[in-house]
């Protein structure tokens, strides 16, 4: 998964900094390719720019829904085509976290259905919700396909909540962002899978942190 960072979906921004001369350069850049050594990275093209010397230290920094990843890079060369100018880094070796979502996720179990638009429905309980989305415990590795995809998520909701929403039911669309494996409360080894809200309606939304801030 390091490596992949990059091409995560997952991933928002990618920001290239460094020290020249005593200043700070930073530069949102587009990944354009990678392998197991060296990355190349794009900003459009500027007569004005001047190109760091070969073997600055860098600072990659990734920028995803749910924080911040930051590695250091070494500039390996550079080159100019007619409308980009292209970094070639060292690949990240290491990745440092830094959490920042939206809002605290909040163990909770409750029961949901999510369908997926070929009839693969997966029925399961939230481990954790928050604005941002839900995890589950699911048996097995997701297929990939369902990892590209959005899907309707039907959550069905505490009593004190069924008068906002018709049959008590939170409809909204979602998609996978991560997974990983660990054991539940038995013990047993399962992949805990992470989905994010896509376009959820606004009063949906503030009705949903009204019921996560009322959790002790």
């Amino acid at each position: 998964m390091q490596n992949n960072i990059l091409r995560n979906s997952n991933t928002t921004k990618i920001i290239l900094e460094y020290s020249d001369r005593g200043l700070t350069r930073k530069f949102n850049v587009k990944l354009r390719f990678m392998d197991q050594k060296e990355c190349y990275f794009a900003i459009p093209a500027d007569i004005h720019f001047v190109s760091p010397k070969r073997k600055t230290k860098m600072v990659l920094v990734a920028y995803t829904e749910d924080g911040v990843y930051n590695s250091k890079v070494v500039l390996l060369d550079t080159n100019v085509t007619q409308n980009e100018f292209n970094f070639v880094v060292s690949m990240p070796k290491k990745w440092d976290f830094i959490q920042m979502r939206a809002s605290t996720r909040k163990k909770q179990q409750l029961p949901l259905v999510i369908k997926y638009n070929d009839g693969f429905v997966v029925t399961s309980d939230t481990y954790d919700i928050s604005l941002g989305g839900i995890s589950i415990y699911h048996e097995g590795e997701l297929a990939s396909i369902y990892k590209k995809v959005t899907a309707v998520l039907t959550l069905q909701l505490p009593p004190d909540l069924i008068m906002s929403f018709p049959d008590g039911q939170l409809v909204t669309e979602i998609k996978y962002v991560r997974s990983l494996v660990c054991e539940d409360e038995y013990g047993n080894k399962k992949q805990l899978c992470a989905f994010k809200f896509v376009g959820m309606k606004s009063i949906d939304k503030e009705i949903l942190k009204n019921y996560l801030i009322s959790i002790v």
